[in-house]
């Protein structure tokens, strides 16, 4: 998805519900999975970077261009995995 209007937050969580087919509302919160003003301020810096995690079933990889990617994964444990890696 390439980068539109609005905060990586909000993006994020427009792709999961879209492509979960059910409204953002009906989405658990995103903070169970990474902590959303972290994720603004690392992708808001001067490098390049791509941060992933797991939500709602789905590895999601956003990039610092904007650009929201997601996988389907299998459920697996209760804990949550967040990675960034930059230049």
């Amino acid at each position: 998805m390439s980068r539109t209007t609005g905060s990586v937050t909000e993006r994020v969580l427009e792709r999961v519900a879209s492509q979960s087919d059910v409204d953002v509302l009906d989405l658990p919160p995103l903070q169970a999975a990474v902590d959303p003003d972290a994720l603004e301020m690392v992708l808001a810096g001067p490098a390049e970077t791509r941060v992933t995690f797991t939500y709602c079933q789905r590895r999601v990889a956003v990039d610092s261009d904007g650009t929201v990617s997601l996988t389907d994964q299998p459920a697996s444990g209760p804990g949550a995995e967040a990675t960034a890696s930059g230049d």
